[in-house]
């Protein structure tokens, strides 16, 4: 694996190691939080996490990033604080809240005069969740170096607390849990209300590819905490806990100003039903049809879309071969996933150069669904 090889070429074997995917969700944005359906998958990009013991100061952790080039050095008593050691959404917040998220469960004292190198190859603000997947590696790494046992729902929840906490990102769990869940050649469908999982074949007759717009985004900017919180006074005016479970016709009691992002809410959650239904049904058309729906909703309703993805996504839908597009992840930017027959990548690549003139720097990023997060023991030091 090129990225712990370039870890160990600049510090050396570390004592552990852990990889944990990106991901992609082929339908179900925005629902995780209001307790929906949503049906990811794990990609073939990672994010890697090292811990080396070669920090003289046992008073001190180091971080490192080769992706950012950077090195923050934490005080030992400032480990397990949120604010103050690390600016809130930087990579190191994200570090630093999985870490204070295992101090809660066990001991971690064995990180004491550590350095936790991260590098990966999850394009940054694609909506890829890069962020969760320096989340679940770092936690996974840290959990084994401190001899934690967390089960694997339980470090996906730690992690999405992590990011509430430290990064200021209010997210549901999808992220996580794809991270750490995902099995190569499936799809997940996880009900974020009961924690439910299931994971399902990607038929062999359709292809998806990613697309990245090349506009970037950030989740930490105010705009996503605002469709959360509209979502929860939409529940609270319809006197549920979960807005995904609400029935199509109640919502005619939703005050107008939250009607769109509520019908979205419910809307979407009925579509990953019924995909999954259309996926195990073989029709490979309606899954098509139900995607470019989910897209509309995150367009209109939604309001997280914008005229780049928009773009592709039109221009993907009427292009020989795709069954259908969407943008996805949190929006705002970041890229399009394509639902395609077998054999169509040329034909998606000539489709991602004509919208080259508005998205200067698109780029199509071939996916296979991948296994979620593991151990990487090829390259630590012996007996560590």
């Amino acid at each position: 694996m090129r990225l712990i090889d370039d870890i160990a070429a600049r510090f050396g074997p570390p004592a552990v190691a852990a990889r944990a995917p990106g991901r992609v969700n082929l339908i179900g944005d925005h629902v995780d939080y209001c307790g929906g359906l949503v049906m990811p998958f794990a990609i073939n990009r990672d994010c890697v996490a090292a811990i080396h013991t070669d920090v003289a100061d046992d008073r001190t952790l180091v971080l490192c990033s080769l992706n950012e080039q950077s090195e923050h050095a934490v005080p030992w008593i400032d480990v397990l604080k949120s604010g103050g050691s690390a600016p809130v959404g930087s990579w190191q917040s994200y570090v630093l809240g999985v870490i204070a998220g295992l101090g809660e469960v066990g001991a971690v004292d064995r990180l004491r005069g550590c350095r936790i190198v991260v590098a990966t190859d999850v394009p940054m603000g694609s909506g890829l969740s890069s962020s969760a997947a320096l989340e679940v590696s770092v936690a996974v790494a840290a959990a084994s170096r401190c001899g934690i046992d967390v089960g694997d729902l339980e470090l996906a929840k730690l992690c999405q607390h992590a990011e509430h906490r430290f990064a200021g990102v209010p997210c549901g769990l999808m992220d996580q849990a794809i991270s750490v869940l995902g099995r190569a050649g499936h799809l997940l469908i996880l009900d974020c209300a009961t924690d439910f999982t299931e994971h399902v074949p990607i038929p062999s007759t359709c292809e998806l590819i990613v697309i990245n717009s090349g506009v970037g985004h950030a989740l930490a900017d105010g705009e996503y905490g605002k469709r959360r919180a509209s979502c929860e006074k939409a529940a609270e005016a319809l006197g549920i806990r979960h807005l995904a479970h609400a029935e199509a016709d109640a919502l005619r009691s939703v005050p107008a100003d939250l009607l769109p992002h509520a019908r979205h809410v419910v809307s979407e959650t009925a579509r990953v039903r019924a995909l999954a239904d259309a996926l195990a049904a073989g029709d490979l058309a309606e899954c098509g049809r139900l995607v470019h729906e989910s897209h509309v909703s995150l367009r209109d309703d939604f309001r997280v879309s914008c005229d780049e993805s928009d773009l592709i996504v039109e221009t993907l839908c009427s292009t020989e071969g795709v069954y259908g597009a969407r943008m996805t992840g949190g929006g705002f930017g970041g890229c399009v996933i394509g639902l395609t027959a077998p054999g169509f990548e040329p034909a998606v690549r000539a489709a991602a150069e004509r919208c080259r003139g508005l998205c200067p720097n698109i780029e199509v990023i071939p996916v296979t669904a991948s296994d979620g997060a593991e151990r990487i023991t090829d390259v630590v030091e012996p007996n560590a």
